[in-house]
C-alpha cells in the first residue's frame, strides 16, 4: 500500500517546467503568457538598436572619413553629405 501512495504522490508533484505552467491556475498562466509576450517584444528592440547603432556609426565613420578627405575646411561638410545622397 506504501509503495501505491508514493508513486500517487510522484505524479502529483510536477517535475518539469512545463508541468508546472500546465498544473497552474489559469490566472498564474496568463501572467506568464504575458511576460513571455513582453520578453518577445523587449528582444525586438534590443535587436532593432543594435542593428540602428551599428548603421548609425557605419554612416558616421563614412561621413568622417569624406571629410579627412577634404582640402580644406571650407565645404567640407557639403561634399560629405552630397555624397551620401548618391
Amino acid at each position: 500500500m506504501e509503495a501505491s501512495v508514493l508513486l500517487q504522490v510522484g505524479r502529483a508533484v510536477p517535475t518539469t517546467p512545463w508541468e508546472l505552467v500546465l498544473t497552474s491556475s489559469r490566472e498564474t498562466q496568463f501572467v506568464l503568457a504575458v511576460l513571455a509576450v513582453f520578453s518577445v517584444v523587449s528582444w525586438y528592440f534590443i535587436v532593432l538598436k543594435w542593428w540602428q547603432f551599428r548603421r548609425m556609426r557605419q554612416l558616421g565613420d563614412r561621413f568622417l572619413a569624406e571629410v579627412e578627405k577634404a582640402p580644406r575646411t571650407t565645404g567640407c561638410c557639403e561634399r560629405a553629405c552630397i555624397s551620401f545622397r548618391s
